[in-house]
């Protein structure tokens, strides 16, 4: 089990070119697109980069006077403990382990102004970088996330949705947008209140869904958890409870600064098929860069709408190992 031993810093930074979500942004110190880090908070393997000037400064509120601004420690508390429920607690993939990021030590996310992400709330990177504290070893290796400076990360979950997306990167290379931001939506739920969100189509199917359907699923983004993720999660998975068992001391006792424990309950509905969804699609995306022709998973080809229905037949696949009606369905029909 890692130390909950927070750790504060001074840090510095390097130009880096990082492809997120919503395309590739080149972040370059010397002509000013990035601030001067100042600062780390580290909750290992958690480290929030900040700074406390300009317009990327973080909020510097500090109710519980432990001369951590509020802001940073709770978004490293809310990271720390998606990757603890996740990777530790239920056993998806850990990015820390996965062949992908080889030789990464941490996870860094950066305080950022929206302008930076195009009003977005948060972004996950899917390239290792070298990371950012420079009193680091030489080649040390971080993976990459950041989130906005005008959230409350008590009230919002933009940090461990994209803790979750650094799993799916660390799992596959399988990149539809139905598929990372309806699963990413789904996972708020560990660390949120209630264990599923809206059901949109019926739990016993029919699966698959029928052609027109499916083209509909495909051109989604968030709004696919109700027509697929949380659906197939009710089907599998009726209790909908946490191992409480086997959630660690330091996760059940997790509070934000201001009192409230990060881990709200001890509801989750469909946490063993998801991860073993993540765990097909790990062994899939090889079948399908050798059917696609792709030379390499380029950004392109991890993008690719033809990407779409491998990802589907994992899901049914997994679906149907769990002993539900499912029907035939390939990629290659």
């Amino acid at each position: 089990m890692r130390s909950l031993i927070a750790k504060h810093w001074l840090c510095g930074w390097i130009a880096v070119t990082l492809t997120a979500m919503n395309g590739t942004t080149t972040l370059t110190a010397q002509d000013n697109q990035l601030p001067k880090w100042t600062d780390f908070f580290e909750l290992p393997p958690v480290r929030v980069c900040y700074t406390k000037e300009g317009k990327d400064a973080a909020d510097l509120i500090d109710a519980d006077k432990n001369d951590i601004p509020d802001q940073v420690e709770d978004t490293a508390k809310q990271a720390w403990a998606a990757y603890n429920l996740f990777c530790e607690t239920l056993k998806f993939p850990d990015p820390l382990q996965a062949q992908r990021y080889e030789g990464v030590k941490w996870i860094e996310y950066a305080i950022w102004h929206k302008d930076r992400m195009e009003g977005l709330n948060g972004l996950a990177f899917d390239e290792p970088q070298r990371s950012a504290r420079m009193t680091d070893l030489p080649g040390t290796k971080a993976i990459t996330a950041a989130v906005g400076n005008h959230l409350n990360p008590i009230e919002n979950a933009s940090a461990s949705h994209e803790m979750f997306h650094l799993i799916q990167y660390g799992a596959t290379y399988f990149k539809p947008r139905w598929f990372l931001e309806g699963m990413a939506r789904w996972s708020e739920r560990g660390l949120g209140k209630g264990g599923i969100g809206e059901v949109q189509y019926d739990p016993r199917g029919p699966w698959p869904q029928n052609p027109n359907d499916q083209a509909a699923l495909f051109r989604k983004t968030y709004d696919s958890d109700f027509v697929l993720w949380y659906p197939i999660a009710r089907q599998d998975d009726k209790r909908g409870l946490l191992p409480a068992a086997k959630i660690s001391k330091e996760l059940k006792t997790l509070k934000y600064s201001s009192g409230q424990p990060v881990l709200r309950d001890n509801e989750l509905v469909g946490a063993e098929i998801m991860r073993d969804i993540l765990l097909e699609l790990d062994k899939l995306d090889d079948t399908a860069l050798k059917d696609l022709g792709f030379e390499s998973w380029s950004e392109d080809n991890q993008r690719s709408d033809k990407n779409s229905p491998y990802v589907y037949q994992g899901i049914m696949d997994v679906l149907r190992r769990h002993k539900h009606k499912v029907g035939k369905f390939s990629a290659k029909q």
